[in-house]
């Protein structure tokens, strides 16, 4: 959804015309992500309707679009186990290099987890950054959210690793769209475990 003039994006239950999700207005030059669960007792069919804004300049479009069984995660949550960012995403122009994912252990010798939280295994999936050649020491990489909303307010419960004899710092920051990000943590000792982090 780019341009300056862009409408909106809508997706209904077809037929009923029930509204399930919608986002509208320019949210910038790169591909989103979205999700919502549905519930319904009958058969149904889905239906995506692009909505027009006030002039040309402004397109929608969708990709990957896949329906699964269960519930949809919670916005914003993410445990790299499909291989994926989920809605997270490494910004192009805001930091010096990107997060990874990886499985098991990292090409740095003793340092970093060998398996990941949610399994516990060393096929499961975390995102990582590599400080290692060609990084240099204060160089920054950051993993941004989609854009939330969370008119009641939101609990951020995450879990971390930061292990090696000469590990820099993480900080979680908040942003108000395009405003300057607030700083709301960080840590910069050598932790030799996954350790969990609530900030609410």
């Amino acid at each position: 959804m780019f341009g300056p003039s862009i409408g909106s994006l809508n997706v209904l239950i077809a037929g009923t015309q029930r509204l399930l999700w919608t986002k509208s207005g320019n949210l910038g030059n790169r591909w989103r992500y979205g999700h919502v669960t549905v519930r319904n007792d009958d058969q149904y069919q889905i239906a995506f309707e692009g909505v027009v804004g006030s002039s040309f300049q402004g397109d929608i479009a969708v990709d990957d679009i896949s329906l699964a069984n269960g519930p949809c995660e919670e916005e914003g949550s993410c445990n790299f186990e499909d291989g994926t960012f989920c809605g997270f995403y490494n910004p192009k122009d805001e930091d010096n290099f990107d997060w990874a994912l990886n499985q098991g252990g990292t090409i740095s010798f003793d340092t970093g987890p060998t398996v990941d939280h949610t399994t516990g295994t060393s096929v499961g999936y975390y995102a990582y950054i590599e400080s290692s050649f060609p990084q240099n020491h204060g160089d920054k990489a950051w993993l941004v959210s989609e854009i939330l909303e969370s008119p009641k307010g939101a609990c951020l419960d995450f879990w971390y690793h930061m292990k090696g004899n000469t590990t820099g710092n993480m900080s979680v920051y908040h942003r108000v769209l395009d405003a300057k990000p607030t700083s709301l943590w960080h840590d910069y000792e050598e932790i030799q475990y996954t350790k969990p982090k609530s900030i609410c």
